[in-house]
């Protein structure tokens, strides 16, 4: 239900941003994967006593359907820089093949990702209605809903041709993107594919004359980054497992859990509105998963073999800071300092609100604000969790703003 409205707020979006500035759009982008989700493989046969060997398999259902918002800044007449936010959802799913053949307790295993491709554009051709171009750059994914471990980044190229339409901009295109190998997990568990083809049309509003999209004092932007701290604290757990044997004895094994804090990627969307005497207030909204590893280790007569497995968790939050920014001083290069509470979507027993603070450096270049920052952040108490989440991060953000009070001359 909310990728929906998330998708409705896109669509709100497009319509706010009628009037984007001359080097700078926002649109929809929209389409299909022409290639499955994940590998189609069988697992390990296993022998069933007197009927044969049964095994599992996994296979994509279907081809997945992408949507989501593209960002566009114009550098010369033919270069720009687009950065897309794509919702898609991977569909899997999982059974166990019987000896006879059949399929026995088919279950889906989807996971849900968004894609941010960060592209350079080149186009082709003069003046005409008609424009050709290629694109290329890096690509990255949050995921949640873990069936199975995607990985985070890979690289993308494209190719299509821009038209017009009573001041549209239609641009169907042909993505490539190759992903890194999956992270750790299940043995004969879904795999996404590394290499994915993406039939697509983007759609966005002919810029306009002027180059300030809310206003003279509004900046947006996105903010991506990484984890600094292990989102979670290291702990090992150990556990007895008892069994009841027929004539009544027990047997018994061990368990033990360790349990290790990882460091994930976020990013999302900036607001910044400009007020006197250098002073700005800055509202994010970043998605960022929690994330540990967990090994566990079986031993003992109650277990029927010896175990040991990695596993990765994760927990999906999103977290809103609303942070007063002032800035040293008002050139070129601008360093800068910023604090404020900040509060994080309900998930689980963790804690909803906390403080933040930080400092970075803000660098024109062109029309857009590049801005690394450091930012700390204390939460108050969480409830019970398993694992248990830290209260103190750290990260490393990197953020691009258009438009507002830096195109006005501040």
């Amino acid at each position: 239900m909310r990728h929906t409205a998330f998708i409705a707020i896109l669509l709100l979006f497009t319509s706010v941003f009628r009037l984007s500035g001359q080097t700078f759009s926002v649109g929809l982008i929209a389409g299909g994967a022409l290639t499955d989700a994940v590998q189609n493989k069988n697992g390990q046969p296993v022998d069933v006593p007197g009927l044969g060997q049964s095994y599992t398999t996994t296979w994509s259902p279907s081809k997945d359907w992408i949507a989501g918002l593209m960002l566009e800044f114009r550098l010369r007449s033919r270069l720009s820089v687009e950065v897309d936010g794509i919702y898609r959802d991977l569909h899997a799913n999982q059974a166990e093949v019987v000896p006879n053949g059949t399929l026995n307790s088919v279950s889906p295993a989807h996971v849900i990702t968004w894609e941010i491709p960060m592209l350079a554009k080149y186009r082709f051709g003069g003046e005409g209605r008609v424009k050709p171009f290629l694109e290329a750059g890096p690509a990255f994914r949050t995921t949640g809903n873990l069936n199975f471990y995607p990985s985070h980044y890979g690289a993308a190229v494209g190719a299509g041709f821009e038209t017009y339409w009573r001041g549209y901009r239609i641009a169907p295109l042909v993505r490539y993107t190759y992903w890194a190998r999956d992270g750790l997990s299940y043995a004969d568990g879904p795999r996404s594919q590394q290499n994915q083809v993406e039939l697509m049309v983007g759609i966005s509003r002919v810029p306009e004359p002027h180059r300030s999209p809310l206003g003279s004092h509004v900046a947006i932007g996105v903010l991506a980054g990484w984890g600094l701290t292990a989102e979670a604290r290291p702990s090992t757990e150990s556990y007895q497992i008892n069994q009841i044997t027929g004539s009544g004895s027990f047997l018994t094994s061990e368990e033990t859990d360790v349990t290790t804090g990882l460091k994930s990627a976020l990013i999302g969307p900036a607001l910044e509105v400009s007020l006197p005497r250098r002073f700005s207030v800055e509202l994010d909204a970043l998605h960022r998963p929690l994330r540990d590893r967990q090994m566990i280790t079986v031993v003992g007569a109650a277990a029927p073999f010896s175990f040991s497995g990695n596993f990765t968790n994760s927990t999906t939050t999103w977290e809103f800071p609303v942070l007063a920014k002032y800035r040293l001083r008002r050139r070129r290069v601008n360093p800068f300092v910023e604090g404020g509470p900040t509060v994080r979507r309900p998930v689980q027993t963790l804690s909803t609100y906390g403080v933040s603070a930080g400092g970075g450096v803000e660098i024109r270049w062109w029309a857009v604000d590049v801005a690394p920052t450091i930012r700390f952040s204390r939460w108050a108490a969480n409830g019970f969790t398993v694992p248990q989440y830290s209260r103190n991060e750290a990260v490393f953000l990197l953020g691009f703003m258009f438009g507002g009070p830096r195109e006005a001359g501040r």
